[in-house]
């Protein structure tokens, strides 16, 4: 029997999952975290899971939560499975497999706090870059305007908040700046959420979201979720406060460079949902593996499982004057600072060597006690993905006439690499 892994249980992976499992494919889901049934497909998310219970237990479809991805198994440019953590039994297992198929979420990691959930953080995608993956248009990154800080991420106020007559505003003094009126007039319930978000960044001061004015019954009829968002996390009520908002990552446009089958550049590795350059996938990449892929030879992978224990104990050995968690902190702040307005090709290229200084360092960090060893390891590879989006950006910049054109990213041995396609 054909055999393939999917790691990522969202709406894409479930969906790639139970179509190879219908077509007598055994496939192994791995997940760090167990299926859950909330998304903003709850009831997509909820069948497709019913379904999943279904084949495992015909026994096709065998699920793998708590291990996390580490590296893939890979000979001549063709994926022969892949290397996963076992973080409570601190070992690492490689899994053969005929296919690969990624589907981890977008890079919202290297944000720090996003719209998105902190599961995603980017390792899978920095990881399989720095082992020849392509990535394609990273630089395209959309923010939006209105979100509020929770512990652990950004909260969402709807965008009906606005399109009812929502007021942002800054203090100057006593004084209310309406700064997105003042400098659109009578079309300021038009523009776009990036052009709101970059007039959020220029404003001068913190930025307060004001819909107390429209009154209690209309926010009751008609933004009820927003009333009860801002009580629960926030502890305000709406009907007489503003909300203190700032924009925040909520979407990435590109990822890894795939096809209209969504594989990859390398042979059997698949990429689908919100980690891959193209939306969804998780149906044309099962429906390709099922015509496509045959049964694969295993080879001897022992130097790779070597080379990644070696890292993994170095993580946990080595010493410096900068714990983990202290770089992490620092990467998220570069990237939050240079996309929070549009900067200058001096900036970038700022951000870009200071994480490549981190880069540089990632190899040789403090063992952090208050993270864990898969914090540590994926640390490196993260640094890179953030990298590689800052070269993309500054590329972006300087490609004054590339239009509409793809723009593709490989690593080479610690170098960055951009062509821009038609």
């Amino acid at each position: 029997m054909r055999k393939i892994i999917v790691v990522g249980n969202g709406v894409s992976g479930l969906t790639c999952a139970t179509e190879a499992a219908a077509a007598g494919i055994e496939v192994l889901l791995v997940s760090s975290v167990p299926i859950v049934g909330t998304s903003t497909d709850v009831d997509l998310l909820a069948g497709l899971t019913e379904k999943v219970r279904k084949y495992e237990n015909e026994g096709t479809i065998k699920l793998s939560p708590g291990i996390r991805f580490h590296s893939l198994l890979m000979k001549d440019s063709v994926c022969h499975g892949a290397v996963f953590y076992d973080e409570r039994g601190r070992s690492l297992t490689a899994i053969y497999a005929d296919a690969v198929v990624m589907a981890t979420g977008g890079p919202f990691g290297v944000f720090g706090k996003t719209t998105r959930t902190a599961i995603c953080d980017g390792y899978a995608a920095g990881k399989l870059f720095m082992q020849g993956v392509t990535l394609e248009n990273l630089e395209s990154i959309e923010f939006h305007p209105t979100t509020i800080e929770t512990p652990n991420k950004r909260i969402l106020i709807s965008d009906a908040a606005l399109k009812e007559g929502g007021r942002l505003y800054y203090n100057d003094g006593d004084n209310r700046i309406y700064f997105i009126e003042e400098k659109y007039g009578e079309n300021a319930a038009d523009i776009s959420n990036d052009d709101i978000s970059k007039c959020m960044f220029e404003a001068v001061g913190q930025v307060y979201l004001d819909i107390a004015f429209l009154g209690e019954d209309v926010i009751n009829e008609k933004l009820p979720e927003v009333k009860e968002i801002c009580k629960q996390y926030i502890g305000i009520d709406v009907t007489k406060e503003s909300i203190l908002v700032s924009p925040a990552v909520h979407n990435f446009n590109g990822g890894i460079s795939v096809d209209d089958a969504y594989r990859t550049n390398i042979e059997r590795l698949y990429a689908i949902g919100d980690c891959a350059s193209k939306p969804n996938g998780g149906s044309e990449a099962a429906q390709d593996i099922i015509a496509n892929i045959s049964k694969l030879e295993t080879g001897d992978f022992q130097s790779a499982l070597s080379e990644a224990a070696g890292q993994i104990s170095r993580c946990t050995t080595s010493e410096s004057k900068f714990p983990t968690v202290f770089v992490k902190h620092e990467a998220e702040s570069i990237m939050n600072s240079i996309f929070s307005g549009d900067k200058t090709e001096e900036q970038l290229e700022d951000a870009i060597t200071s994480m490549q200084y981190y880069i540089e360092a990632a190899g040789k960090l403090k063992f952090d006690g208050l993270v864990s060893v898969y914090d540590s390891y994926s640390l490196k590879a993260t640094l890179v993905l953030a990298n590689a989006i800052l070269h993309s950006a500054k590329a972006k910049k300087q490609a004054a006439d590339a239009g509409d054109k793809t723009m593709i990213v490989s690593y080479d041995d610690g170098e960055f690499s951009i062509k821009f396609v038609d």
